[in-house]
């Protein structure tokens, strides 16, 4: 039940074949290459428990947008402290809000404009 020459960050299965883990995981062990048995800290990224397997999750901020590095929210969306991977905003930085579609941030005070480049 081993990949000899290639143990990590590799999965066994039963045709003695070895295939890359999922994206998420640094090291798994199993051959659906879905449990994690390590995340890469580096990616953001996070062990989550489901039922008995693991799974590497982003961090709070960041968005898992199928890639092995979680992106930041705030890069995709000014502001945003809190995002989904759906390019929502569900949290932003103080003196911000949620626009009505969550696609933005924008001032709470109305009579103000949100920039970046202030």
């Amino acid at each position: 039940n081993d990949c000899s020459l290639t143990a990590n960050p590799y999965s066994y299965i039963p045709a003695k074949l070895c295939v890359n883990c999922h994206y998420q995981c640094q090291t798994c062990n199993d051959w659906y290459n879905i449990n994690c048995t390590s995340c890469n800290s580096a990616h953001y990224r996070t062990p989550i428990s489901y039922y008995s397997y693991y799974y590497c999750a982003c961090l709070y901020g960041y968005v898992d947008l199928g890639a092995k590095i979680c992106q930041k929210c705030s890069d995709l969306m000014p502001g945003c402290i809190y995002c989904d991977r759906y390019n929502r905003c569900y949290t932003c930085s103080p003196g911000l809000q949620p626009s009505a579609d969550q696609t933005k941030c924008q001032c709470t005070d109305s009579s103000k404009i949100f920039t970046r480049n202030a």
